[in-house]
């Protein structure tokens, strides 16, 4: 897998969305519009290979709960950080294994406002920037 740098402008990083086609068409069309790099990967071609490169992955509600159980899989496995859209309701009380798999998995309620996911996608790349380019106080 080809390591991804995260900078403070983001719009270098690839965002690739995946999930219902509709869905995803339209979310890359929107994410374009907005100046990022995304780009629709098909559910069945989603494999590790395929996400070689992405620095963000964005599910989409699938038509089954199999395939988003399947997506969510491959997304962890890549290691790669991921917001799934979801109509469903979003419990759960925080444990350390749910917390470890946030890092790279988080929930957003879907729909919502094409600002709410922006800002989504804004708070995960500025958490993988800072995760990879750590700071360090008193180094001067």
């Amino acid at each position: 897998m080809v390591a991804v740098s995260y900078d403070a402008k983001h719009t270098s990083v690839t965002l690739a969305v995946c999930g219902d086609p509709i869905t995803s068409k339209a979310l890359v069309l929107l994410l374009q519009s907005y100046g990022y790099h995304a780009r629709l990967i098909s559910t069945s071609s989603l494999e590790l290979d395929s996400l070689e490169g992405i620095g963000l992955l964005l599910l989409t509600p699938s038509r089954s709960a199999m395939d988003s159980a399947a997506l969510g899989r491959i997304a962890r496995r890549a290691q790669i950080p991921t917001l799934e859209l979801t109509t469903e309701p979003i419990t759960g009380l925080p444990t350390e294994e749910g917390e470890a798999q946030r890092e790279f998995v988080s929930q957003v309620p879907w729909p919502c406002s094409s600002e709410v996911l922006r800002r989504r996608i804004e708070n995960k790349l500025q958490q993988m920037a800072e995760r990879m380019n750590p700071v360090t106080e008193g180094t001067d």
